[in-house]
């Protein structure tokens, strides 16, 4: 009966080449969920009277909005590696 370290290695041995192909598509999945994940943070900003809450809310949105920046500039990068239907 083999170990698990064979079943490990063969696992390994298969290894499949990078495919870039769907990278865009997933960065545009982030990017759409990050900005309803924004919305939704600013909806409950705008519901709440707790100033500890709302600071958090701006804290994380103004953290989202530096991701998103990235993101963008990832998936110009991406552009040309992206897998057309």
């Amino acid at each position: 009966m083999p170990d698990k370290r064979d079943k490990h290695h063969m696992h390994h041995a298969h290894h499949k080449p990078d495919d870039r192909g769907d990278n865009a598509q997933k960065i545009e999945e982030n990017i759409g969920c990050t900005i309803l994940r924004m919305e939704t943070a600013e909806e409950m900003g705008a519901k709440t009277r707790d100033e500890k809450t709302k600071r958090e809310l701006e804290e994380k949105n103004y953290r989202r909005r530096e991701a998103l920046k990235g993101m963008r500039h990832e998936l110009r990068d991406e552009a040309p590696h992206r897998d057309e239907p």
